[in-house]
């Protein structure tokens, strides 16, 4: 909290506004812009349209729009088609963390996103970066969100590209420069991909995470 110098004017009038605006501007900014986000963050998942996957692309890391077109169209044909309407949809999202001072709020509300990506229908691709890859490990049931890597993984590996757990189980796979991502402009190095369990027993759930698995094949190569 900012340190107070003076007499506090009344609440309210002219004075007292001048004096918050000074002390707690920053503080009021990035209160709305949370606010902000969460709020688009659930009109989105009311009226969002429906993907056969999400690939979620989370760290300090931020690409153009076009670069993200690019990303889906690479995504969208290695992929299935989830919910039968005839169409391959894959939406790639990125969520980006600042690491910057005085944007923790900002930060926390980008996590908070993606925890509930955590959870969301279609949503079972995860990429981060180096520093969230290590944040992810150091959450709790960490094993449990994600599949093991030997779950899912079509032929052999070399070992060094594998992120453990403590328990020496691999969770995620650390993405090549040769990856099909490459080609939209996605820089690969530092990248690991991880795919998350599935916790519901409905077809379009087990079918995106079967797309998802298919993907993750193919990106990692």
């Amino acid at each position: 909290m900012a340190e107070k110098y003076g007499v506090v004017p009344d609440r309210f009038t002219k004075e007292w506004w001048e004096y918050f605006w000074m002390y707690y501007k920053w503080h009021t900014i990035a209160t709305v812009f949370v606010i902000i986000f969460v709020a688009v963050t659930i009109v989105q998942c009311v009226t969002k349209e429906k993907f056969d996957l999400t690939v979620n692309c989370m760290g300090q890391i931020s690409y153009s729009q076009e670069c993200l077109d690019k990303a889906e169209n690479v995504c969208n044909q290695y992929s299935s088609d989830a919910d039968g309407n005839g169409e391959v949809n894959v939406f790639f999202q990125q969520l980006t963390i600042t690491g910057a001072a005085g944007s923790e709020e900002m930060d926390y509300a980008v996590q908070t996103k993606h925890d509930m990506e955590l959870g969301n229908d279609g949503s079972f691709v995860f990429i981060y970066d180096e520093n969230e890859t290590q944040n992810q490990l150091q959450r709790d049931h960490t094993a449990q969100t994600y599949l093991d890597v030997r779950d899912w993984i079509d032929g052999d590996i070399d070992e060094e590209r594998l992120v453990k757990t403590n328990d020496g189980t691999p969770i995620a796979v650390k993405l090549t420069a040769s990856s099909p991502l490459a080609e939209s402009g996605i820089k690969t190095e530092g990248l690991a991909l991880c795919v998350r369990q599935n916790y519901t027993d409905d077809d379009f759930n087990a079918l995106s995470q079967q797309s998802a698995i298919e993907l993750a094949n193919a990106l990692i190569k």
